[in-house]
This record gives structure tokens, sequence and C-alpha cells, in this order.
């Protein structure tokens, strides 16, 4: 509860959209730093995840406007690291999936707010039953009712029956969750921003699949489907979050003329920005993004 608004439904809106203008200070001085090799690392593992409080929190028609902007912010950031003048709205969406599914990992607030919820509740009912019996259970006997009278569990239900339709089939009881059930192991690595001991991985990671197979995919020419398809995968995006404090891991100098030459054979993509400095961008963020 710590650090969260709780008063009246425009309070905790107002609040909530407060922290997009306090998150902008972060990324306006990631944006300052001279070598993007050091601000992605920043953006990705520091000012992306900072939704997550939020959205583990508040009901999603709670956090709507405030998931909007972080988005938003987070695209801005990258738009300028890149140095690019725009990013093309296909861009973007492949910059919001997880590294595993291809994309760069800048997960998208609005993407994951029901699943941050949900996954938040599951996690936490074994605790308030525990510790608050009385209160847990009549909290189950509302949910399992299908007609709850407190606002937030009428959200929760709302967010479970988007997973569900989103591919969340068989999921475990609300008195299954109270007792502790817990989600199937997977081998796949946690990314930046992921916690595989809880829920929110699984939840997270259907809606990103589903948003993958069900949106992206079907947008993108063959050769774009082939191409997000073969970055993906376990480990596939590791390049992308190593730190450059030694030689072996910091990427040679990408300049504008090398931006040139890699957009020369793609006029689809986004015209480069001219790069007024040497930059080390590493490469395969550019290619990516701008696929």
């Amino acid at each position: 509860m710590l650090g969260l608004p709780i008063g009246s439904l425009p309070f905790v809106r107002e609040s909530a959209l407060a922290r997009v203008a306090d998150e902008a200070k972060l990324t306006r001085l990631i944006s300052q730093l001279p070598d993007l090799q050091a601000a992605w690392p920043l953006l990705l593992m520091c000012a992306n995840p900072r939704a997550i409080h939020l959205l583990r929190a508040l009901p999603p028609d709670l956090v709507e406007g405030y998931a909007a902007g972080h988005d938003a912010l987070i695209a801005e950031t990258l738009t300028g690291l890149l140095q690019r003048q725009r990013l093309s709205v296909r861009a973007l969406r492949i910059a919001n999936l997880p590294l595993r599914l291809g994309g760069l990992g800048l997960r998208a607030a609005t993407r994951i707010a029901p699943a941050a919820f949900c996954a938040s509740w599951a996690d936490c009912l074994p605790v308030l039953l525990k510790r608050t019996p009385l209160l847990a259970e009549e909290i189950l006997v509302q949910l399992t009712s299908g007609a709850p009278g407190a606002p937030c569990l009428q959200a929760l239900l709302a967010t479970a029956a988007t997973l569900a339709a989103e591919g969340f089939d068989d999921p475990p009881t609300w008195r299954a969750f109270a007792a502790g059930a817990r989600p199937p192991r997977t081998r796949a690595e946690a990314e930046p921003g992921e916690w595989k001991h809880g829920w929110q991985y699984h939840t997270s990671s259907l809606r990103e699949t589903f948003f993958r197979r069900r949106v992206l995919l079907p947008s993108l020419p063959p050769a774009g489907r082939a191409l997000l398809r073969s970055q993906g995968g376990p480990l596939a995006g590791r390049h992308l979050t190593v730190l450059p404090t030694m030689r072996a891991t910091t990427c040679p100098l990408y300049t504008a003329d090398a931006a040139d030459e890699e957009d020369s054979g793609d006029h689809r993509r986004d015209p480069p920005a001219k790069l007024t400095t040497p930059q080390r961008i590493p490469q395969p963020v550019l290619h990516t993004t701008l696929q």
C-alpha cells in the first residue's frame, strides 16, 4: 500500500496521472546521456517497469490515463534515443513485445494492466486468508457469487474474463488461489520487469502472446512475420540487456552513415534523422524496431 493514492475516484485518477510527470524527470535524464548503450538499459530496466506498482494495485479503469501517459512517455524517449523523427505504429508494437517474443521488452502498460491487477489479487489472496480470514472469506463469497458488490472485485472479475477470452483456459478457482495455487512452471527466463515466482509472469505472457498472434503478426508482410519470429525465443534478447562495462560487451560506434546504409535496402522503414554526434547504437535495437 506504500505510495498508493487512497481516496475518492477522481483523486485516485489524478494522483495516478501525476506519476507520469514524475517519471518524465527520469526519462529526461536518460535522454541526455551521450551513449545509447548506457541509456538503453536504464530505459528498459528502470523507467519502463516503474508502471508495475500502480498496475498491480489499482483497477485498470483507474489507471487507464496513467498507463496511456506512461506508454507515450516511453515511446517518446525511445524515439529520441534512436534519434528518429518518429516511429511507426508497427515499430512501436514490436518494441512493446517481450524480448523472448522478438520485441524490445518495453512492455505496454495499457496492455498488461488487466494481467497485473488480476495476478496481484491471485498472489495476495493467500496472505489475506492467513492474516484476515473473515475479510478473505467475505471476498471469496462475493467473487464466487459472480456478482460482487465492491467495485474493485467487479473490476477483478472483468480482468479475469479478459484473460479467459485470450487463452487463460481452466484457471484455478478463487478458493484455489486463496489456498496457494501457483502458476505453471516454465523454463523461459524472466526478463526485466518480470518475476516468475508470481502469477503476473503467466497472465502477462498470455496477453502478450495473444496480441502477437492475433493482432501484430497478421498485420505484417510475410518477410516481417519471418523476421519477428526469427528474433524471438529463449534468451533471444540477451544481447539487448548486457551492460557496456567491458570491451567485450561494448558495441562499436554506429554513425549516421551506417544508419543510412542500413536503411537503403528497405524504403518502407522510418527515415533516420541526422545524427549530430556518433553514438553507440546497438544495431539489433534499430534492426528490431524499424523492421
